[in-house]
């Protein structure tokens, strides 16, 4: 129940006064902590009741105007699954907070999703949130919809169009649904959009702080370049310092541990009150995450080789029959990077998940295996369903275990990346299906219990494999 008398000393003119004069102070110096403090001090009386709100209009519009920008200075504390809901309602808030930098908006947003400790949950809150962005009907610019010659042709004065930050988002979705999602193609769009629609820079630099948003939902948590931590490993033998950050490693000679490990792990604090962006999680589930991006990211495979082998697939894949044919030779020679290099090759153009229908032979081949291993029920009922993902995860454990002699853990990260470009591939040039027709496929997972990766069980009954759930 709304408290009367906070109510009543709100509406006097002293208090507003006093409250406007700090809450400017607090955005000016992004002062987090007494942003908080406001929030939870002015949510009875701003949010699901209207009797302040229809008493007092006035400064009702400017009490809630701060706690939506204070929102936004304290979003590391949102619950995952309110995300969704207030970017649905507010967005351009933030672009009137001066201390509100583009950055720290980003690394509220990892804080939100390091909460969420399985990844792949991560990537099912990331698109919740691009869909509620997608309705957000708050105007990002405006702008006239006919030129100079248009004007003369018709004798009719310039109308302006409103653009909203749901419209904006669909409508560079339309422009670039099979182009790669980089920073060339946004800056493209960005061009395109100042010179059609007369933007100005003002303009541009939101537009640009919401795609590159953009390109956050869209890149999986599980994607090297997607993972929201920053990760710290110590060399014993130089005494140098690797830092992990969103795909790329920085290495350090010879630092100030102490200042390197504070300076990293300040989002990580697992001290409760060291300051708004703390993540408060027990220290040995830190470590076990720690644990799993190590084994995630060192590999004992050559990547530049496999780098080297997959420029040569991507020449040879607009011709199946000999891409075919160099894959199978690989296969058969055991060429561990030739092998991981097709795999790569078919999930970045789509079709890893296809295998068994573009490629007879090893279909014929995979036929032959389940009747000796298995019956020729499961067999026939293979043939039948060749694209569930309990087939592919048998076929990739059978190449990366039984072949190649990957460890459990190794070939369940490889599982995982090769997932994630298979997912990627309807973002790319040329990509021949439907943009978001690619589902994640869970075949293998990151175990927090046992710091290692590990495939999904497969299970055998009644002639027919299952992945267990």
């Amino acid at each position: 129940m709304i408290d009367k008398n906070l109510m009543n000393n709100l509406a006097q003119n002293d208090t507003f006064d006093h409250i406007k004069k700090m809450a400017d102070e607090i955005l000016m110096f992004n002062l987090t902590k007494e942003a908080y403090a406001y929030i939870k001090n002015m949510k009875d009386v701003l949010v699901g009741n209207d009797e302040f709100k229809d008493t007092y209009p006035d400064k009702y519009r400017v009490y809630f105007d701060y706690y939506i920008k204070f929102k936004f200075l304290t979003l590391n504390r949102i619950e995952a699954e309110e995300l969704s809901d207030f970017f649905m309602k507010y967005w351009v808030e933030q672009y009137n907070i001066d201390s509100f930098i583009d950055q720290t908006f980003f690394d509220l947003f990892d804080v939100c999703m390091m909460r969420i400790f399985v990844y792949a949950d991560r990537d099912a809150y990331k698109e919740k949130v691009l869909e509620a962005l997608q309705e957000n009907k708050q105007e990002l610019f405006s702008y006239e919809i006919l030129d100079e010659d248009q004007l003369k042709e018709n004798h009719s004065s310039p109308q302006h169009n409103i653009m909203t930050v749901g419209k904006l988002l669909q409508d560079f979705y339309k422009e670039n649904n099979n182009k790669p999602l980089d920073l060339v193609n946004i800056n493209k769009y960005l061009d395109k959009l100042q010179n059609k629609k007369k933007i100005g820079l003002e303009e541009r630099r939101k537009v640009l702080h919401l795609l590159s948003f953009y390109k956050v939902l869209k890149t999986s948590s599980l994607d090297p370049s997607g993972i929201e931590e920053v990760y710290l490993f110590i060399d014993d033998k130089t005494e140098g310092v690797r830092i992990f950050n969103k795909g790329t490693v920085e290495s350090i000679n010879k630092p100030n541990i102490s200042e390197v490990i504070d300076g990293v792990f300040s989002l990580f604090s697992t001290t409760k009150g060291v300051n708004s962006i703390t993540r408060e999680i027990p220290k040995e589930i830190a470590n076990k995450q720690n644990q799993l991006m190590e084994k995630y990211i060192l590999s004992s495979l050559n990547w530049n080789s496999i780098k080297s082998e997959m420029t040569k697939d991507k020449k040879l894949y607009i011709k199946p029959a000999q891409f075919q044919k160099y894959f199978h030779q690989a296969i058969n020679s055991k060429d561990k990077e030739k092998i991981v290099a097709g795999l790569y090759t078919l999930a970045y153009f789509g079709h890893l998940d296809e295998i068994f229908e573009r490629d007879q032979k090893i279909k014929e081949i995979f036929v032959a295996h389940l009747q000796k291993k298995f019956t020729a029920q499961l067999a026939e009922h293979f043939s039948k369903g060749l694209r569930e993902p309990v087939y592919l995860s048998y076929f990739l454990q059978h190449i990366l275990k039984d072949i190649l002699r990957l460890s459990e853990n190794e070939s369940a990260v490889l599982a995982i990346k090769l997932v994630n470009e298979l997912k990627r591939a309807p973002l790319r040039q040329g990509y021949e299906g439907q943009a978001g027709d690619k589902q994640y496929i869970a075949i293998a997972y990151g175990d927090l219990e046992s710091g290692e990766f590990k495939w999904k069980e497969i299970i055998e009954k009644e002639n027919k494999l299952y992945l267990e759930k």
